[in-house]
């Protein structure tokens, strides 16, 4: 989830929009989809440990992060709106340790 939305963060706060898009393609051929391929992991497991609070936050941040990334690949230049993936974010990391906390 870190890696991720750092990912995105550091893309979507370059000031220099040449190095912005070249950031963005070079993350698009085939840095974040591992990334993603970890995320979905993560998610995953969440679910099959029964961590459904968690596994839901965790969803609707990625729900919010492919809107920032496909907005990014679509148009470097655009300006970004981190507001809602950083809201998305505390809560899905809230959501993680209240699962993690019930495990004690």
């Amino acid at each position: 989830m870190q890696e991720l939305i750092r990912a995105i963060d550091r893309i979507a706060l370059t000031t220099d929009l040449t190095v912005r898009a070249e950031q963005v393609a070079k993350l698009d051929a085939g840095p974040m989809k591992k990334l993603g391929d970890k995320y979905s992991l993560a998610e995953t497991k969440l679910e099959l440990y029964g961590f459904a609070a968690a596994t839901k936050e965790v969803n609707t941040l990625s729900d919010t992060l492919i809107v920032v990334w496909d907005g990014l690949r679509a148009n470097p230049a655009d300006a970004v709106n981190l507001d809602q993936s950083h809201r998305d974010y505390d809560k899905a990391l809230e959501a993680l340790k209240k699962a993690l906390k019930k495990l004690r």
